[in-house]
């Protein structure tokens, strides 16, 4: 301890010039201010490096502004120290991650000891690495617990990088004491390489996700830090993009933006390091990925008209470095009329592929479907349809000819779409003039009457085995009740094939003769049909007495019901053998209109 005292009127500053002796005397403080009429005490800490029996400073300066400097001499003595004195504590940590160990100072006087802690490393690099207080107060006849920090900022030499030479990282701490001894303590540290910091990253498949790593720099100086990541277990549908460096100002804070994108649901681990290739120095980030299922890519809507078709493209990428094939059963969509082009398809490595969606409705409807593109590869790509059928503008036409009293048929074709065995309704209505109607006896409800029918109420649809579908024919008969024109409406329908329209038009034209018939025997029989709606009487007219019939006038037949009229012949001199048989409506009789048709008889 030493005493300085200011005689003067006026404040005095000071500062101690030390550089040539510091690393063996140490005077506190070192510069101040000495106010007028006051005393100030310095401390003077002796703490040799080497031994000697007579270490001396001479005329060690105190510049005082204004005034003549003071001089002081430092003497000092240093002993071997004694190996009860020598000490070692090893410290093992994670490189940058703080760890602590303790030693014990014993006082064995009876006066408080004040001492001072003296740490210092082998190399200039690591210095700072050991870390404690700078001062240690120990009671009389006691002891006090000093506690040392290790927080190394570099690693020191490991398997995971050899480049790095330095087995340990030595220090040591030094403690002297009042009573004349010292106690010296050896530090040594290893560093060994960072632990990844655990991350996740949560997000949903087919949408690009950016993931935000935070890198702090734990010098005091600019890094620059080369980026690279992998997957603990490789999984090529998760791709992974980022810059390749990044500079970290000194203890400085920088986010560093890493793109996610995921082909399908999955979970993987990705470590991402950042390493300064100058120092072998890194860190790393372990980042567990879950990729939730993918939502709905787009929503499409086609809309068309009733059995015409409507289409839009979709585009698949491939990101692979090798082709990624898709056949007909990775295309599923849960409305059968929804159809693609083409059916199955390869995609070449790093390429685009476009998928045409088409869509051809069979009734009036909007709905909403879902179309789904299952890949092993490439994941689920799902789409939302909005499907809309529009009505038809346009109708079919059939036109019939035939002479009242007679019948004539067409076919009506139509396609069916149906991939499965459907049944089609068929539904005659009469336009126009009202049409007469009958009470169905067995459904007690009243029956439409046309002059157009077809062979059968109901048609079987055999499955559509293809985009083409599957040609359906229906038999329609034309037999005309009137002279006067006939039109009707055709309507062939099923809940899921849809409904087909078409116009029908009947043309009726007088009755025209039928035969010859000719006669073998000596009776015959001549079919006669009622083509009314109701029954009427009819009259048979023979214009040659050779030819007779048992039928007898007016004879009554039902609606649409047949008549077999039966004729015998007995030849008479000079009389033809062949005759005119007449039949018409016995209401019409006076004025001779031929209602019913007219059959030539002939007999060899």
């Amino acid at each position: 301890m030493c005493i300085r005292d200011s005689l003067g009127d006026i404040p005095a500053k000071f500062q101690w010039d030390t550089i040539f002796c510091k690393h063996f005397f140490t005077i506190t403080p070192e510069k101040g201010v000495i106010h007028a009429h006051e005393d100030i005490f310095f401390e003077i800490t002796f703490h040799p490096s080497v031994v000697g029996p007579d270490i001396r400073f001479m005329k060690v300066k105190c510049n005082i502004i204004d005034a003549d400097p003071l001089y002081m001499n430092l003497l000092g003595k240093c002993i071997p120290q004694t190996t009860e004195n020598i000490e070692d504590i090893k410290f093992d940590t994670i490189v940058r991650k703080q760890v602590a160990e303790k030693t014990i100072i014993k006082n064995p006087t009876p006066q408080v000891w004040r001492v001072k802690a003296n740490i210092s490393t082998l190399k200039d690099e690591t210095s700072g690495y050991f870390t404690g207080p700078n001062y240690l107060e120990i009671p009389a006849n006691g002891q006090a617990e000093y506690i040392v920090q290790y927080k190394p900022l570099t690693m020191t030499k490991n398997d995971l990088v050899p480049g790095i030479k330095d087995e340990v990282h030595e220090g040591t701490l030094f403690f002297p004491l009042p009573n004349g001894t010292a106690k010296m303590i050896n530090l040594y540290g290893k560093a060994q390489p960072p632990q990844p910091i655990d991350k996740e990253a949560k997000f949903k498949a087919k949408k690009t996700h950016t993931y935000i790593l935070e890198v702090q720099n734990w010098l005091k100086t600019t890094q620059r830090f080369q980026v690279t990541w992998r997957q603990e277990v490789e999984d090529q549908s998760i791709l992974v993009n980022g810059a390749n460096t990044i500079d970290v100002t000194g203890e400085g804070l920088k986010q560093y933006k890493l793109t996610l994108y995921a082909l399908k649901q999955t979970q993987s681990v990705l470590i991402v390091t950042f390493k300064n290739d100058v120092t072998h120095e890194f860190l790393s980030f372990r980042i567990k990925i879950i990729v939730e299922a993918p939502e709905t890519l787009a929503k499409i809507e086609l809309s068309s008209v009733v059995r015409e078709a409507s289409s839009t493209l979709i585009t698949i990428e491939n990101p692979f470095d090798h082709s990624v094939e898709l056949k007909k059963e990775n295309l599923v969509c849960d409305n059968d009329n929804v159809t693609f082009n083409p059916l199955g398809f390869t995609i070449n490595k790093k390429q685009e592929f476009g998928l045409e969606i088409i869509y051809r409705p069979l009734t009036v409807s909007d709905i909403n479907s879902k179309f789904l593109i299952k890949s092993p590869e490439l994941g689920d790509f799902t789409y939302d349809l909005h499907l809309i059928g529009l009505p038809t503008s346009t109708q079919r036409q059939l036109t019939f000819k035939t002479a009242l009293g007679s019948e004539i048929y067409q076919q009506f074709k139509f396609i069916n779409y149906v991939k499965k065995q459907n049944t089609y309704t068929c539904k005659i209505e009469k336009l126009g003039q009202k049409a007469p109607v009958q009470t169905n006896s067995k459904e007690k409800q009243a029956v439409q009457l046309a002059d157009f029918t077809t062979d059968t109420a109901t048609v079987a649809a055999p499955p559509a085995d293809s985009y083409d579908g599957t040609e359906v024919v229906i038999n329609i008969k034309f037999e005309p009740s009137s002279l006067s024109d006939s039109r009707a409406l055709l309507t062939v329908s099923s809940p899921e094939g849809g409904e087909y329209q078409c116009l029908l038009q009947g043309q009726a034209f007088a009755p025209q003769p039928k035969g010859p018939f000719t006669i073998t025997a000596k009776s015959y029989s001549i079919e006669f049909k009622n083509p009314f709606f109701e029954s009427q009487e009819f009259t048979i007219r023979i214009d040659n007495p050779c030819f007779t019939t048992s039928a007898k006038n007016p004879v009554k037949i039902d609606a649409k019901k047949t008549l077999g009229i039966s004729l015998t012949y007995k030849a008479q001199a000079n009389l033809p053998n062949t005759c005119l048989l007449y039949t018409s409506d016995a209401a019409d009789d006076l004025l001779c209109v031929d209602l019913g048709g007219r059959r030539i008889i002939k007999k060899k």
